[in-house]
């Protein structure tokens, strides 16, 4: 079920109307469930400019969705209705519409929304995720990269788990390893990197049965490593600034992307395998228990 944001009563109709108040979601372009947070607490919204153009092609980005796709193929079978949690411009979101997907995608930023709908998406949410209106709603809940900006990561987990229904999986990523903190984490308003010990604990706290967590992205641990030292050697408040320059402009270059693009492509391969991976990244399955 849909839940209102003023009195939490069931919303229902093609506008989700509430049935006890005046709250309707729908505004003309998503359906907008009045979250009270503001998504600069969380994520610095002029990088949504950038991501809008850079991401189709850009080494990370595509590769990742490929990645996802194949995971979310594996786990949680075609036509099935998920939510993608922090669905930023969309493209991730499109993806897994294409392979057959019934997908509602939601983001706390309007301008990542505006985006989503330029990309075609339709079935679009403003939510917190403090907060979600979803309950025992969703086949599969998906929240790729966005637990880390949030204080209250069991909380979070546990608000993914409740969109869930009986029996739904639930796929997170987020960055790996303490080690690798930077300056990149500061810009990207990061709370945390996480162990995968770390994730495994608070997916169970959560009451979740967990079947998998896995590293990926290895090839960039070396690069990541060395970003970190040179911020604890230079001090990562100095450059923050001029390293977030210098990232948005390795975004472009079609060389750097296919090389790097193919150096991560090859882990797609790997994840039926019993390698156990190593990575800049950790990829998390679990279930709602029934």
């Amino acid at each position: 079920m849909i839940l209102c944001p003023r009195c939490a009563h069931t919303v229902g109709g093609p506008k989700l109307s509430c049935v006890s108040c005046d709250f309707t979601a729908h505004n003309g372009d998503w359906f907008d469930f009045e979250p009270a947070e503001s998504i600069d607490s969380f994520f610095d919204e002029a990088e949504l400019d950038h991501r809008f153009v850079a991401e189709p092609t850009h080494y990370w980005s595509r590769a990742r969705r490929e990645l996802l796709l194949d995971v979310l193929r594996k786990h949680v079978s075609p036509s099935s209705r998920v939510l993608e949690v922090g669905c930023g411009c969309g493209y991730t979101s499109k993806s897994f519409e294409a392979a057959g997907y019934d997908v509602w995608s939601a983001d706390l930023s309007k301008n990542a929304l505006g985006y989503s709908l330029q990309n075609g998406l339709e079935r679009l949410c403003r939510v917190s995720l403090t907060k979600l209106p979803f309950k025992d709603e969703f086949d599969a809940v998906l929240s790729f990269d966005v637990v880390e900006h949030m204080p209250d990561h069991r909380g979070c987990i546990e608000q993914l788990r409740d969109a869930l229904v009986p029996g739904g999986t639930l796929i997170i990523t987020v960055p790996a390893h303490p080690a690798l903190w930077s300056s990149w984490d500061e810009i990207q308003h990061h709370v945390r990197r996480f162990r995968p010990s770390e994730i495994e604990s608070l997916l169970k706290e959560a009451g979740l049965e967990v079947i998998a967590v896995r590293q990926f992205f290895a090839a960039l641990v070396l690069p990541a490593l060395a970003a970190a030292a040179w911020d604890r050697l230079k001090g990562s408040a100095e450059g923050a600034a001029q390293r977030a320059d210098q990232h948005r402009a390795m975004w472009t270059p079609p060389l750097i992307s296919q090389v790097a693009y193919q150096a991560l492509a090859i882990e797609r391969r790997l994840l039926n395998t019993p390698f156990p991976g190593l990575g800049t990244s950790l990829l998390a399955v679990a279930r709602r228990i029934q």
